[in-house]
C-alpha cells in the first residue's frame, strides 16, 4: 500500500505509475490522479499538444510509418470487421456464413481466395442488398458491365455467334433475360439479393469492396 502524495489517501501499490530516482520506484500521484491531471493540462493546450505531436512525427515519419504498419498488421481482423460493419453493416460471422453457403469460392465461378486474402462483397447498389461473394475477376467484370443484365446478354451472344448483338435482336434478348431470371429465381426464391443477407433497403455508404 502507498498514500497518495496529493491527498493523502491509502491505495495499492498497482494503482500507482513506476517512477526512476523515487525511493520506492514510484510516483506519489496514483494512476487516477496523473490522468486527471494530463486531461486538464491537454484541455488547456490542445493546440499546443497538437501542434508538438505534428512536428515529432514529421521529424520521425519513417518510424512512425513502421509503427502503423505493424499496427495495422497486428490488428488486421479488427480493421477488417470494421470496414465490413461500416461499408455493408455486416457482421464477420455474416460474411463467414455467407462464405460457407458458397461453399468457401467465388459465387461466380468458385475459385477460393489465395491465402491471406478475402473475397469481395458484391451488393446491388441501388437496394443495397447483398448479392454474394465475389473474387476480384468476377467482381471486376461485373462492375465493368455496369451491372446491366442486357450488356451480359449482348456479351453472351458475341461469344456464341462470333458477331455484336444487333438491335433487332433486343426483344429476343431482353426475353431470354427474363426467362433465366424466372429459372433462376424459382429456383432460390428471387432474383434479387442475398439468401441469407439483406441491408434494410439503404445503400452501403461508399463503394469501397472488402479486399480481395
Amino acid at each position: 500500500m502507498k498514500r497518495r502524495k496529493n491527498c493523502g489517501d491509502v491505495k495499492p501499490l498497482s494503482e500507482f505509475y513506476g517512477a526512476t530516482g523515487t525511493r520506492d520506484g514510484l510516483r506519489g500521484r496514483c494512476k487516477a490522479c496523473e490522468i486527471a491531471r494530463n486531461q486538464a493540462w491537454y484541455r488547456k493546450n490542445q493546440k499546443r499538444a497538437v501542434a508538438s505531436t505534428k512536428r515529432w512525427q514529421q521529424a520521425n515519419a519513417e518510424r512512425v510509418r513502421e509503427y502503423q504498419r505493424r499496427y495495422r498488421a497486428d490488428h488486421a481482423q479488427q480493421f477488417r470487421e470494421g470496414h465490413l460493419r461500416r461499408v455493408f453493416d455486416l457482421t464477420g460471422a455474416q460474411y463467414q456464413a455467407l462464405l460457407d453457403a458458397q461453399r468457401g469460392g467465388c459465387a461466380l465461378c468458385g475459385r477460393a481466395p489465395r491465402n491471406g486474402r478475402s473475397l469481395h462483397v458484391d451488393h446491388n447498389h441501388q437496394t443495397g442488398v447483398v448479392r454474394g461473394l465475389l473474387c476480384f475477376r468476377c467482381n471486376a467484370g461485373i462492375g465493368q458491365f455496369r451491372e446491366d443484365k442486357l450488356r451480359l446478354a449482348d456479351a453472351i451472344v458475341y461469344l456464341a455467334c462470333g458477331r455484336p448483338a444487333l438491335e433487332p435482336d433486343r426483344d429476343e434478348r431482353d426475353l431470354f433475360v427474363e426467362l433465366v431470371c424466372e429459372l433462376v429465381g424459382a429456383r432460390c426464391g428471387g432474383a434479387e439479393g442475398s439468401p441469407i443477407l439483406d441491408m434494410g433497403g439503404s445503400a452501403p455508404a461508399g463503394a469501397e469492396h472488402a479486399p480481395e
